[in-house]
């Protein structure tokens, strides 16, 4: 902005006056300016979004050049998109005629020394667009399957009254370019049969959800249209199947694969030259939901946690997938690393429902001991990691609720039947995050964990968990040999883990099975 006195004369109470957004009247950016107070500027407007500049007065012949940025929001939050979009309030503000008015007084002093006043104001109108871009990934934190609402006791997912299975899921993404409003997610599947059974129905309990479903064919689609910059978003799918769908189902463990694409539709500037709306990259993957089987009173079921990825967190529901440590081989940064942890989840229910508790729980990887972690690459497929990761450490929870004040928990090497560690209750407290866990003097291959008799009196018909956090190290140089290319290694998207469990009661024996 160029503002000159040319009049003989001098311009006092001038004022400069931005239309951007804070005005909410035809704005739709932000201004932010770097000026410093001095004889002819007021005051200082150093700010993100400047709204006015007031002048001292000029006299005759200055000339001040005003310079500053034309911004979408507050671009010093940026992590927020809330603030670096904030001048962009509707898909209307893509495309604007914004004005900058200046205001002020003239004073001409006339040859008899006296003055004449002229108010003046002169009006600049400049048109503002915005356009950008929009991109769709799995949401780091609920990566895809992170979230299943999957219920492990078969009871539960079976809805007698209405001749029933129902099964619940969610998908989880995040856009990634943040520079549009978003009109609406997007996910489009197909619910496999289950002996010979399409489900009956496919719904969601998201609000704003829309579903379509072909029952002859299994295909639905859920249109979740929200509007603004939020970057993460999710549906909840509610599927139900005829209640035969189930019968083979209940004695054995049986799982369902269902097919899933997901993308984002946004709002871009209007103008011919743009696509509006704008759609994203599409994402697809194939989501495995476990439908476990009932176990037999006194009710003992075992699972692993919610999701298993190779994490930088300690122990949470989620996890965000870390490959920073072996990236920085790949890229020449370092030859080796080291402390490349990620936590295995081991989970127990324990439901008492009038029936006997365990004399004690049995828990390994698998029961004849020819299971490890495997990778899941992005086409599905595994890769075992039995060379690739070993156990370091342990810590728990649940312990007192359910092995009481004379109860033990001892953990052995499983190959060698070595016994490593025994804990009680005078020192189990001591175990209770990643960073208090037990380390184990040397790394072990596969462990294995027994437990003493449950504490029937600790909770009656009340439901209790143990927790068992298994912490495990990769092997990064043996990572980055096997999978020689970036490439390679960037195709493996999870982590998969096993876990069985053993127990005995005067009623019998019972078994359980997990992997996630």
């Amino acid at each position: 902005m160029d503002l000159t006195v040319l009049t003989n004369g001098y311009l006092k109470d001038a004022k400069i006056t931005i239309n951007s957004d804070e005005a909410k009247e035809e704005g739709n950016f932000y201004f932010a300016t770097s000026i410093a107070a001095d004889y002819q500027i007021k005051n200082d407007y150093v700010n993100i979004n400047t709204q006015e500049i007031e002048f001292n007065q000029l006299n005759n012949g200055t000339h001040i050049q005003l310079q500053g940025k034309i911004r979408s929001g507050n671009y010093d939050n940026s992590s927020w998109r809330s603030s670096k979009a904030a001048a962009i309030d509707s898909k209307d503000d893509y495309s604007k005629v914004n004005s900058i008015i200046l205001t002020g007084t003239h004073v001409e002093v006339l040859e008899d020394g006296s003055t004449k006043e002229t108010q003046i104001e002169k009006k600049v109108e400049f048109q503002v667009d915005w356009y950008g871009n929009i991109g769709c990934e799995w949401n780091s934190s609920q990566l895809l399957g992170a979230s299943i609402n999957q219920n492990n006791n078969a009871s539960i997912i079976l809805d007698k009254t209405n001749g029933l299975l129902n099964v619940e899921f969610k998908v989880a993404t995040e856009e990634t370019e943040q520079d549009l409003l978003i009109k609406g997610m997007y996910v489009e599947g197909v619910m496999p049969q289950i002996n010979g059974f399409f489900p009956t129905k496919v719904e969601s309990s998201t609000s704003y959800a829309e579903v379509t479903y072909n029952q002859q064919t299994g295909e639905f689609t859920v249109i979740r249209e929200s509007g603004g910059f939020s970057i993460y978003h999710s549906i909840i799918i509610k599927v139900s199947y005829p209640i035969e769908a189930y019968n083979e189902a209940i004695d054995s463990e049986k799982s369902i694969e269902v097919p899933i694409k997901t993308y984002y539709i946004g709002y871009n500037n209007p103008n011919e030259e743009f696509v509006n709306p704008l759609k994203s990259n599409e994402v697809e993957e194939t989501l495995t939901i476990k439908l476990i089987r009932n176990i037999t009173t006194p009710r003992i079921s075992c699972y692993v946690g919610d999701d298993l990825y190779i994490s930088y967190y300690d122990i949470s529901r989620y996890y965000i997938v870390s490959k920073g440590k072996p990236t920085r081989i790949y890229n020449g940064i370092s030859e080796t690393e080291t402390e490349d942890y990620y936590p295995v989840e081991w989970r127990v229910l324990f439901e008492r429902d009038n029936g006997e508790l365990a004399n004690g729980i049995i828990l390994k990887e698998s029961k004849e001991g020819d299971k490890s972690d495997e990778f899941i690459k992005s086409d599905n497929s595994t890769d075992s990691m039995e060379n690739l990761t070993t156990n370091i450490g342990i810590f728990f929870s649940g312990l007192n609720g359910i092995l009481g004040a004379n109860g033990w928990i001892k953990v052995y090497n499983d190959e060698t039947d070595e016994l490593l560690v025994t804990f009680t209750k005078e020192n189990w407290s001591q175990y209770t995050t990643q960073s208090t866990m037990y380390k184990y003097q040397e790394p072990v291959k596969h462990i294995r964990i027994e437990t003493s008799a449950i504490d029937a009196s600790s909770f009656g018909s009340s439901t209790k968990y143990l927790y068992v956090y298994n912490i495990k190290e990769l092997d990064d140089s043996y990572i980055t040999t096997k999978y020689k290319t970036k490439e390679e290694f960037d195709n493996l998207k999870q982590i998969k883990s096993y876990l069985y469990m053993y127990t005995q009661t005067s009623a019998g024996d019972v078994e359980a099975t997990t992997s996630d």
